[in-house]
């Protein structure tokens, strides 16, 4: 992923059905959960790619197995040189919104919550050294929206995905 153009990694998130389908979801839990769990599904699939023995994945990557958590199998991506540092950090931030949804019962307008609005501002996948092009013209638009923050924050940590999903052929 070297030389990568801001406008170019835009364009193709724009065209890409999941970003079509992330902006379809109107209720701000069902943004939340149904983007994070698409990107766990993934990480899920990349790593039923990697190993091997199909009793062992299933053990290990079960909801009751060690790597059963989104965060781990962030992380086990990461040990496995899978995804680089600064994916692991925006996975880790969005896993940290996802959990504080988990664990409360207030729904309502959950990117209005000062808690989630700053792990939100934490979020700076485009920041990537990777990346080349005006970052600090979408950090100022960026930084006006929790919503699109958190938008444009899956939909690369999506993009980064692609690469190993592809190369893997997985479905």
């Amino acid at each position: 992923m070297n030389d990568l153009k801001l406008n170019e990694v835009i364009t193709k998130i724009e065209n890409d059905p999941f970003f079509k389908l992330m902006n379809d979801q109107k209720n701000e839990v069902n943004l939340i959960l149904f983007s994070l769990n698409f990107i766990e599904r993934n990480l899920y699939k990349i790593l039923i790619a990697y190993f091997k023995g199909r009793e062992t994945k299933k053990n290990v990557l079960s909801h009751k197995g060690f790597l059963g958590e989104f965060v781990n199998k962030a992380k086990m991506c990461y040990l496995l040189n899978i995804i680089s540092k600064d994916l692991l950090y925006e996975l880790n931030k969005l896993a940290e919104i996802r959990n504080e949804l988990a664990h409360t019962t207030n729904y309502e307008h959950p990117f209005n919550r000062e808690s989630i609005k700053n792990k939100i501002s934490e979020l700076k996948i485009w920041e990537n050294r990777d990346i080349k092009g005006n970052v600090k013209a979408l950090q100022t638009i960026l930084s006006e929206s929790s919503i699109a923050r958190f938008r444009v924050s899956v939909a690369m940590c999506n993009f980064f995905l692609g690469p190993y999903i592809t190369k893997h052929k997985i479905n």
